[in-house]
């Protein structure tokens, strides 16, 4: 996406790709999703900060410098897509493409853009993503936060591993059979 020079200066740019959520579909006209550029990722590791950082120091421990290492390769690894309101970034979003499911990796929203439907229509269009494929979108949401937890549920989705530190979860379309399509072996997130 963009080389490490870049990410660490904050310098260079991407071309915005089509959004995957219509601004005409979020709530608030002024809602718009972009893939992210490389201009926007101090912005957006300072929402990972704020949001992740109370989980992750209590779970397992912050360490800034793995933390930036590791929010990189995030981004290098799957497709991610900033939030952006009127005002400017609001969030973003992280999901990987893989053959036999859809990984959500993050929704991270600033507290002013949380409760008001946003985290919803982006869950929503992963679900259509998802149907269309035929294949289940996945995650995995740290124990600690419950809130995430309960919005997850109400989309949905349901636990399917407890671990330590998190909690993955699956969202099957309704009607769905619980098989990968042609395979015969059941679906599992891992």
């Amino acid at each position: 996406m963009c080389d490490l020079n870049e990410i660490f200066l904050d310098t260079g740019d991407l071309s915005p790709a089509p959004s995957i959520v219509s601004p005409a579909s979020m709530p608030d006209g002024g809602m718009r999703v972009r893939r992210a550029a490389c201009r926007d990722l101090l912005a957006l590791f300072a929402i990972h900060r704020a949001l992740f950082l109370p989980h992750i120091a209590r779970l397992w421990g912050w360490d800034e410098r793995w933390q930036r290492a590791n929010f990189l390769e995030q981004v290098a690894t799957a497709s991610t897509w900033v939030v952006e309101s009127d005002s400017g970034i609001a969030g973003y979003l992280q999901f990987e493409e893989q053959a036999r499911r859809i990984y959500l990796r993050n929704i991270a929203l600033v507290p002013a853009y949380q409760r008001r439907g946003v985290g919803t229509r982006l869950v929503e269009a992963l679900k259509t993503k998802a149907s269309a494929r035929r294949i289940p979108l996945t995650l995995s949401v740290f124990r600690t936060n419950l809130a995430a937890r309960r919005f997850y549920e109400r989309q949905g989705f349901t636990a399917t591993h407890e671990a330590r530190t998190h909690i993955d979860m699956r969202w099957v379309r309704p009607g769905a059979s619980d098989q990968c399509p042609g395979s015969g072996t059941d679906r599992s997130i891992r």
